[in-house]
């Protein structure tokens, strides 16, 4: 379980409130012990987690020895069970706990930056390495983006690409660090501290030799504005970008550049982000083994438009500043920034479960988070520069099914980690959500299907169509077979099953506008039983009693005026009823409690249209005839793809 970063005052005169600095090669200063029996009169917590190794030979030694100290005071020292868990009892309540972790043959290990609260902390898993591990090191300078200061104190994680925790760092004074990390690829840091947005960087490759080139980056506050940038990226001597691209941006600060956060472009190179407002930032990225860079840009606060960007190629990583395009200043009249609304402190009534959803930032793109049911304190599940989309649980609780980018329909542990593809021969469509059987033997989705059937001299091209596979990614069965002709598709997406697993729902557009329809599980007896053919249906989900049916439409109201609202019909299609009549901005991504009685959804009615915020999207919950509807997130990420799990 993560670690819930919290700010507590402790008594100054009980417990030294002096920060611990440095390193992974530097220990805290060695003082006298303070004994957990000085702070009985002081509320208490406890610290536990458990210890294992890289080459997996916990058996190697019985015992891990583990120090604990406070601001570098020594506290206690014990030993782990024989299966590597651990646990420090009867500990002060506060912030600056340091874990030393030692044992012969592997490295030593230092875990920063703990706090204990009223109730018993796990920290992340902790991976000793081998001493006979070649190690070097990552080092580099954080800074904050709004002033430039440097930011002491800040915690950095380090990951392999697997997951697993390999090192920590606290910042020091001058903003630099320095982690003495295992040779190897595709490493990624988590850098977070009080009021700042957690920043994930990601491809860090640690290799011999010379230490690790700087690895340089900035934090956002909380309270920095954001302004929305969008274009197609355009590359000399490449006319069509196939491929998606994952795109660094940096901010140039005295000439060094700072790495600010990465996102991934659509096709054709298409993008669309937030950056902070601010000026002296660039692009750069990888396509075809050469990379590209961009010229230096700004941004403002309001709805720029970057357009065409021309990117050069380049021979290294660094980037020459040059001057400002003419085409990119853009100055609009500074706009307040929007306040979220208030939340009431326990919004859902359905008692028990957990809510599933994905969470896109600048620190991120689509990431898994959970999120208990009566209190939304999420803990994010899946970090790296994949994105894992549409993420639902098992039946049996055991796994969670999602849409990775690199591997496909895939499944992952319950604690988000162990991802494997199961069928790395479909192509899977990423706009459609996957969905388990409800007896968890099966898996159906959307996919692309390839059809070059020549009509004359034009190909019929491909659609969109649903398939089934077995859990494990075996025995795959086509239910449906549109037609494709003069790149007009007729595609099937967004299957939900019934119950009893019998029956499928989906949305198909054979004639006209996307529209419900209903089949068996084999893929007969195909029928449409949407009523209205005025506007288009998205995201079906048949209710787990199998009377219900909620979707989304468009609502028409003018020609001007369309937004995606959310319905419910009997579960034939008959008796809609318009759920979010009342609201404005789009209502998506409809969810099921378990027990049938609420619905969970994505609304951008919070967003004011006219200001660029990172607020666009938010969870909220409603009765299931549209009364009682209530914000349940509130941040300045973008929440999607809720899914309400028991």
């Amino acid at each position: 379980m993560k670690i819930k970063y919290l700010s507590i005052l402790v008594l100054a005169s009980i417990i030294c409130s002096c920060e611990v600095k440095g390193n992974l090669s530097t220990s805290p200063v060695s003082s006298p012990s303070l004994s957990p029996s000085a702070t009985n009169n002081l509320s208490v917590g406890s610290l536990s987690g458990s210890i294992k190794t890289t080459d997996g030979n916990i058996n190697s030694q019985k015992t891990y020895k583990l120090d604990l100290y406070k601001g570098g005071l020594f506290i206690s020292t014990i030993s782990t069970d024989a299966d590597g868990s651990y646990k420090f009892n009867d500990i002060a309540v506060g912030s600056g706990y340091s874990i030393k972790v030692s044992s012969n043959n592997y490295n030593d290990f230092w875990y920063y930056d703990l706090n204990v609260v009223n109730e018993t902390n796990t920290v992340d898993q902790i991976y000793l390495s081998p001493n006979s591990i070649i190690k070097n090191t990552v080092k580099g300078t954080i800074r904050d983006y709004s002033n430039l200061s440097n930011l002491q104190g800040a915690l950095i994680k380090a990951f392999s690409s697997t997951g697993l925790l390999v090192a920590t760092s606290l910042v020091d004074a001058s903003g630099n660090y320095n982690i003495n990390m295992p040779l190897g690829l595709g490493y990624y840091f988590e850098i977070s501290k009080e009021n700042f947005q957690k920043l994930v960087y990601k491809n860090i490759n640690v290799n011999s030799g010379l230490s690790t080139s700087l690895q340089n980056l900035v934090l956002t506050g909380n309270d920095v504005k954001y302004a929305k940038l969008q274009g197609n990226l355009n590359i000399p001597n490449v006319s069509t970008l196939s491929d998606k691209l994952n795109i660094n941006v940096y901010k140039n600060i005295d000439g060094i550049k700072y790495f600010v956060q990465s996102f991934l472009s659509g096709l054709n190179g298409y993008y669309d982000l937030s950056l902070p407002i601010g000026t002296d930032y660039f692009f750069d990225f990888n396509y075809n083994n050469k990379l590209y860079s961009s010229s230096r840009f700004t941004t403002n606060l309001g709805n720029n438009s970057l357009n065409n960007l021309s990117f050069n190629l380049g021979d290294t990583t660094t980037v020459s500043p040059t001057p400002y395009p003419s085409n990119v200043l853009v100055s609009p009249t500074p706009i307040p920034y929007i306040i979220p609304s208030v939340i009431p402190s326990n919004p859902i009534s359905y008692s028990g479960g957990k809510i599933l959803f994905n969470r896109s930032d600048p620190s991120s793109f689509g990431q898994i988070y959970v999120t208990p049911v009566d209190s939304f304190k999420p803990s994010a599940l899946s970090f790296g520069s994949s994105y894992n989309l549409y993420p639902q649980m098992s039946p049996d609780g055991t796994k969670i099914l999602c849409i990775n980018d690199v591997l496909g329909l895939s499944t992952s542990s319950i604690d988000g980690k162990n991802i494997i593809s199961l069928n790395k021969d479909l192509i899977v469509n990423i706009n459609s959500q996957p969905t388990w059987s409800n007896d968890g033997k099966k898996i159906a989705l959307s996919v692309i299907v390839k059809d070059k059937t020549r009509f004359g001299d034009t190909y019929r091209g491909n659609t969109y169509e649903i398939i089934t596979i077995n859990a494990d990614g075996t025995n795959k069965i086509q239910l449906t077979t549109g037609v494709a002709h003069n790149y007009v598709s007729s595609d099937s997406t967004d299957p939900t099953w019934s119950p009893d697993s019998t029956k499928i729902v989906y949305i198909s557009n054979p004639i006209k506008n996307p529209s419900l329809y209903i089949m068996n599980s084999d893929g007969s007896n195909q029928n449409k039983i949407s009523k209205d053919d005025a506007g288009s249906y998205y995201s079906p989900s048949i209710s787990p009693d199998g009377k219900k049916l909620v979707f989304v439409k468009d609502l028409i109201e003018s020609e001007a005026k369309k937004t995606q609202q959310i319905y419910i019909s009997n579960i034939d299609g008959s008796n809609e009823l318009l759920l979010t009549k009342n609201a404005i901005g789009n209502n998506f991504s409809p969810s099921w409690s378990p027990d049938s009685s609420k619905i969970i959804f994505v609304s951008s009615r919070d967003t004011d249209k006219n200001l660029i915020t990172s607020i666009t999207s938010q969870i909220y919950t409603m009765n299931i005839d549209g009364s009682n509807q209530v914000r349940v997130s509130d941040n300045k990420s973008n929440e999607k793809n809720p899914n309400w799990s028991k």
